[in-house]
Protein backbone atom coordinates (compact mmCIF):
# COMPACT_ATOMS: atom_id res chain seq x y z
CA UNK A 1 0.00 0.00 0.00
CA UNK A 2 1.41 3.49 -0.72
CA UNK A 3 0.95 5.63 2.25
CA UNK A 4 -0.32 9.80 1.49
CA UNK A 5 3.18 11.12 1.67
CA UNK A 6 4.07 9.16 -1.55
CA UNK A 7 0.36 10.05 -2.73
CA UNK A 8 0.52 13.75 -1.83
CA UNK A 9 3.91 13.56 -4.05
CA UNK A 10 1.94 12.72 -7.29
CA UNK A 11 1.82 15.63 -9.98
CA UNK A 12 -1.73 15.18 -10.79
CA UNK A 13 -4.73 14.69 -8.31
CA UNK A 14 -5.85 12.07 -10.91
CA UNK A 15 -3.66 9.15 -9.44
CA UNK A 16 -5.04 9.65 -6.01
CA UNK A 17 -7.80 7.99 -7.26
CA UNK A 18 -5.71 5.33 -8.75
CA UNK A 19 -6.26 1.70 -6.86
CA UNK A 20 -3.29 1.14 -4.90
CA UNK A 21 -2.47 -1.90 -6.81
CA UNK A 22 -2.97 -0.70 -9.60
CA UNK A 23 -0.65 2.91 -9.08
CA UNK A 24 2.03 0.44 -7.69
CA UNK A 25 2.32 -1.35 -11.23
CA UNK A 26 2.48 1.88 -13.04
CA UNK A 27 5.51 2.80 -10.62
CA UNK A 28 7.29 0.05 -11.92
CA UNK A 29 7.58 1.65 -14.86
CA UNK A 30 7.80 5.62 -14.09
CA UNK A 31 8.39 7.07 -10.72
CA UNK A 32 6.39 10.59 -9.53
CA UNK A 33 8.67 12.81 -10.81
CA UNK A 34 8.58 11.71 -14.34
CA UNK A 35 4.25 12.12 -14.08
CA UNK A 36 3.56 15.51 -16.18
CA UNK A 37 1.80 17.97 -14.02
CA UNK A 38 -2.16 18.14 -15.70
CA UNK A 39 -0.98 21.50 -17.00
CA UNK A 40 0.54 19.46 -19.13
CA UNK A 41 -1.86 17.13 -20.25
CA UNK A 42 -4.20 18.60 -22.71
CA UNK A 43 -7.14 17.06 -24.66
CA UNK A 44 -7.22 17.42 -28.21
CA UNK A 45 -9.64 20.52 -27.85
CA UNK A 46 -7.76 22.71 -25.90
CA UNK A 47 -4.39 21.66 -27.70
CA UNK A 48 -6.55 22.42 -31.19
CA UNK A 49 -6.72 26.18 -29.60
CA UNK A 50 -3.39 26.42 -28.13
CA UNK A 51 -2.38 25.78 -31.71
CA UNK A 52 -4.43 28.16 -33.12
CA UNK A 53 -3.44 30.75 -31.04
CA UNK A 54 0.11 30.78 -31.54
CA UNK A 55 -0.42 31.27 -34.62
CA UNK A 56 2.23 30.18 -36.19
CA UNK A 57 2.91 28.78 -39.78
CA UNK A 58 2.30 25.35 -40.10
CA UNK A 59 5.38 22.66 -39.98
CA UNK A 60 6.30 21.12 -43.43
CA UNK A 61 6.91 17.88 -41.50
CA UNK A 62 6.30 15.89 -38.52
CA UNK A 63 8.11 12.90 -37.28
CA UNK A 64 6.89 10.78 -34.34
CA UNK A 65 8.25 7.96 -32.71
CA UNK A 66 6.91 4.07 -32.10
CA UNK A 67 2.95 4.30 -33.09
CA UNK A 68 1.56 0.43 -31.19
CA UNK A 69 -1.85 -0.06 -31.94
CA UNK A 70 -1.32 -3.82 -30.63
CA UNK A 71 -0.20 -5.31 -27.58
CA UNK A 72 -1.50 -3.11 -24.21
CA UNK A 73 -3.06 -0.33 -26.80
CA UNK A 74 -5.73 -3.43 -27.86
CA UNK A 75 -8.01 -3.07 -24.59
CA UNK A 76 -8.93 1.07 -25.58
CA UNK A 77 -9.38 0.55 -28.74
CA UNK A 78 -11.92 -1.97 -28.31
CA UNK A 79 -13.56 0.26 -25.62
CA UNK A 80 -12.94 3.78 -27.44
CA UNK A 81 -13.11 2.53 -30.91
CA UNK A 82 -10.12 2.64 -33.58
CA UNK A 83 -9.38 6.65 -34.08
CA UNK A 84 -8.69 6.95 -29.83
CA UNK A 85 -4.85 6.40 -29.81
CA UNK A 86 -4.49 9.27 -31.72
CA UNK A 87 -7.24 11.49 -30.54
CA UNK A 88 -5.24 13.56 -27.90
CA UNK A 89 -2.72 14.57 -30.95
CA UNK A 90 -5.04 15.34 -33.86
CA UNK A 91 -4.52 18.72 -33.97
CA UNK A 92 -0.92 18.42 -34.09
CA UNK A 93 -0.79 15.84 -36.93
CA UNK A 94 -3.20 17.13 -39.04
CA UNK A 95 -0.99 20.33 -39.09
CA UNK A 96 1.61 18.81 -41.46
CA UNK A 97 1.11 17.65 -45.02
CA UNK A 98 3.33 15.07 -44.24
CA UNK A 99 3.58 13.24 -41.13
CA UNK A 100 5.92 10.18 -40.49
CA UNK A 101 6.20 7.84 -37.48
CA UNK A 102 7.48 4.44 -36.94
CA UNK A 103 5.17 1.08 -37.12
CA UNK A 104 5.73 -1.26 -34.32
CA UNK A 105 4.40 -4.26 -34.53
CA UNK A 106 2.88 -6.18 -38.51
CA UNK A 107 -0.62 -5.21 -39.54
CA UNK A 108 -1.89 -9.36 -39.81
CA UNK A 109 -4.98 -11.19 -40.53
CA UNK A 110 -3.87 -15.07 -41.78
CA UNK A 111 -0.14 -14.69 -40.04
CA UNK A 112 0.28 -16.11 -36.92
CA UNK A 113 2.46 -14.46 -34.45
CA UNK A 114 5.89 -15.98 -33.56
CA UNK A 115 6.77 -17.40 -30.42
CA UNK A 116 9.14 -15.19 -28.34
CA UNK A 117 9.20 -12.56 -26.69
CA UNK A 118 6.97 -9.16 -27.03
CA UNK A 119 5.75 -10.40 -30.05
CA UNK A 120 2.78 -8.27 -31.57
CA UNK A 121 0.18 -9.01 -34.59
CA UNK A 122 -2.07 -5.81 -35.20
CA UNK A 123 -5.69 -5.83 -36.54
CA UNK A 124 -5.25 -5.22 -39.88
CA UNK A 125 -8.23 -3.04 -40.07
CA UNK A 126 -6.57 -0.60 -37.61
CA UNK A 127 -4.01 0.52 -40.82
CA UNK A 128 -6.56 3.20 -41.77
CA UNK A 129 -6.27 4.83 -38.47
CA UNK A 130 -3.23 5.79 -39.35
CA UNK A 131 -4.84 7.73 -42.68
CA UNK A 132 -7.57 9.48 -40.93
CA UNK A 133 -4.83 10.57 -38.21
CA UNK A 134 -3.13 12.10 -40.67
CA UNK A 135 0.16 9.71 -40.65
CA UNK A 136 0.79 9.61 -44.40
CA UNK A 137 4.25 7.60 -44.03
CA UNK A 138 5.53 4.76 -42.00
CA UNK A 139 8.89 2.86 -41.75
CA UNK A 140 9.34 -0.59 -40.80
CA UNK A 141 12.62 -1.06 -40.00
CA UNK A 142 12.98 -1.47 -36.27
CA UNK A 143 12.83 -4.85 -33.80
CA UNK A 144 9.08 -6.39 -34.75
CA UNK A 145 9.04 -6.32 -38.56
CA UNK A 146 9.05 -10.21 -38.36
CA UNK A 147 6.94 -10.77 -35.34
CA UNK A 148 4.48 -12.34 -37.96
CA UNK A 149 7.02 -13.48 -40.03
CA UNK A 150 7.52 -12.76 -43.51
CA UNK A 151 3.78 -13.37 -44.39
CA UNK A 152 3.08 -10.95 -41.80
CA UNK A 153 5.44 -8.39 -43.35
CA UNK A 154 3.69 -8.78 -46.96
CA UNK A 155 -0.06 -8.28 -44.86
CA UNK A 156 1.78 -5.35 -43.37
CA UNK A 157 2.59 -3.48 -46.87
CA UNK A 158 -0.84 -4.50 -48.02
CA UNK A 159 -2.63 -3.25 -45.41
CA UNK A 160 -0.46 0.01 -45.93
CA UNK A 161 -0.53 0.43 -49.30
CA UNK A 162 -4.72 -0.13 -49.00
CA UNK A 163 -4.90 2.56 -45.88
CA UNK A 164 -2.45 4.88 -48.52
CA UNK A 165 -0.32 5.23 -46.30
CA UNK A 166 3.57 5.06 -47.55
CA UNK A 167 5.95 2.97 -46.95
CA UNK A 168 9.22 1.15 -48.83
CA UNK A 169 10.60 -1.96 -48.45
CA UNK A 170 13.26 -2.58 -50.02
CA UNK A 171 13.11 -5.78 -52.93
CA UNK A 172 16.83 -6.32 -52.60
CA UNK A 173 19.68 -6.07 -50.51
CA UNK A 174 20.92 -4.02 -53.50
CA UNK A 175 18.10 -1.04 -52.75
CA UNK A 176 18.20 -1.33 -49.21
CA UNK A 177 20.12 1.99 -48.69
CA UNK A 178 18.18 3.83 -50.79
CA UNK A 179 15.90 6.22 -49.27
CA UNK A 180 12.33 7.13 -49.99
CA UNK A 181 11.89 10.72 -51.46
CA UNK A 182 8.82 12.80 -50.59
CA UNK A 183 7.70 15.82 -52.64
CA UNK A 184 5.96 18.07 -51.44
CA UNK A 185 3.54 20.54 -52.98
CA UNK A 186 3.78 24.15 -53.03
CA UNK A 187 4.05 26.29 -51.12
CA UNK A 188 6.37 24.04 -49.18
CA UNK A 189 8.06 22.98 -52.70
CA UNK A 190 11.00 20.83 -51.41
CA UNK A 191 11.99 17.25 -51.23
CA UNK A 192 12.34 15.37 -48.16
CA UNK A 193 13.77 11.79 -47.99
CA UNK A 194 13.32 9.17 -45.37
CA UNK A 195 15.73 6.19 -44.91
CA UNK A 196 15.37 3.40 -42.18
CA UNK A 197 17.57 0.50 -41.66
CA UNK A 198 17.15 -2.88 -39.59
CA UNK A 199 20.14 -4.87 -38.44
CA UNK A 200 19.41 -8.59 -37.59
CA UNK A 201 17.77 -11.88 -38.16
CA UNK A 202 14.19 -13.04 -37.93
CA UNK A 203 15.34 -15.08 -34.85
CA UNK A 204 16.96 -12.07 -33.14
CA UNK A 205 16.28 -8.79 -34.62
CA UNK A 206 17.18 -5.45 -33.36
CA UNK A 207 17.10 -2.14 -34.13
Amino acid sequence: MLNSRHALSSATDEFLNVAPLGLQALLKYVSFDEIPSSVDLLSGRVLEGQLSALSEPPPSVIVVGDIMLGGRAKKAVVEFGPDYPFDGVLPLLRRAPIVLGNLEGPFADKARKQQRNFSYRVDVSLASSLRRAGINVVTLANNHLMDCGRPGVLETLDALSNADVFTRYPSSRRHANRPAWLLLEPPDGCHCGSAGQRDGSARSPRS
